[in-house]
């Protein structure tokens, strides 16, 4: 239970920061230049909370998730990584469009933590580990 709870939380940020990462994006991309630095700020973030959830991730529980949580939540952290590497310098014709399926991908990954529920069971044996 404490995991996937911390799992919904890891989701939730990324998934609000994913968010204003496009909002930034189109500012700058609208002419203003502030923006690219919080871009670039939130990006940083991003890497720290996806560092984070790869931990998460692996805590009592996983079993009831499903295996591509646990990929996905492994290499996010390198992805992401890869991504401001991308943006940093200056491969648009890559960041953008990996920008746009990230985007995705992390909105999903937060509605199925969002709409899901831990298996009790699984909740009983996280207590007794703790």
């Amino acid at each position: 239970m404490r995991s996937h709870t911390l799992l919904r939380g890891t989701t939730a940020v990324l998934a609000v920061l994913a968010v204003v990462q496009v909002g930034f994006a189109g500012s700058f991309l609208s002419g203003h230049y502030p923006p690219l630095r919080w871009h670039s700020l939130t990006g940083i973030t991003m890497v720290a909370v996806a560092l984070v959830q790869a931990v998460v991730v692996l805590l009592p529980g996983r079993r009831d998730r499903p295996r591509s949580i646990l990929v996905g939540g492994l290499i996010l952290p390198f992805v992401l990584a890869a991504q401001g590497a991308l943006g940093m310098t200056r491969i648009l014709g890559l960041h953008v469009p990996i920008g746009v399926f990230m985007v995705i991908g992390t909105l999903r990954l937060a509605a199925w933590a969002w709409g899901t529920t831990p298996n009790p069971s699984a909740s009983k044996a996280e207590e007794v580990a703790a």
